[in-house]
């Protein structure tokens, strides 16, 4: 069940905030700019997370990697491939595995709006119907950033 609402997601009021990421530990552009420059635990974690896997995708690729920041966990999710285009396969693992956390724990998701289509060169189309599929029996709020 998608909820589609207009904001920045960073002041949502859902509990997780999802954004893609890759596997090279550095948040330089996009909204996971945004969130490294509000919650710099966040990047920090993130840093040292892929730091751990020795920046290898295929061993990270579908984690859904959460940190705790004060107001609201970040899902660092890792569908973007090491050329930087988004990997659906692992979105969709990833958010499946996320969607079961929320399931079991009762949290709230908020998702930006065209996640992995701006610089990860994702199609919309494909994303959303990902998207509509995992979340079709557990609400997610898409948020859209209008400038």
């Amino acid at each position: 069940m998608i909820r589609n609402v207009k904001g920045n997601i960073l002041n949502c009021k859902e509990e997780i905030i999802v954004h893609q990421v890759n596997c090279q530990g550095i948040m330089g552009g996009g909204l996971a700019k945004q969130i490294a420059s509000r919650y710099p635990d966040t990047e920090r974690d993130y840093k040292n997370f892929c730091d751990y896997y020795n920046n290898e995708y295929n061993k990270v690729k579908g984690a859904p990697f959460l940190t705790g920041e004060i107001d609201h966990t970040i899902c660092n999710l890792f569908s973007q491939k090491p050329n930087f285009d988004t990997d659906y396969e692992a979105m969709e693992e990833g958010l499946r595995t996320l969607k079961e956390h929320c399931k079991q724990y009762k949290r709230s998701i908020a998702i930006p709006y065209g996640i992995g289509c701006g610089i990860a060169n994702g199609d919309w189309n494909i994303v959303y119907k990902i998207i509509e599929e995992v979340f079709s029996d557990y609400e997610v709020t898409l948020y859209r950033l209008e400038v």
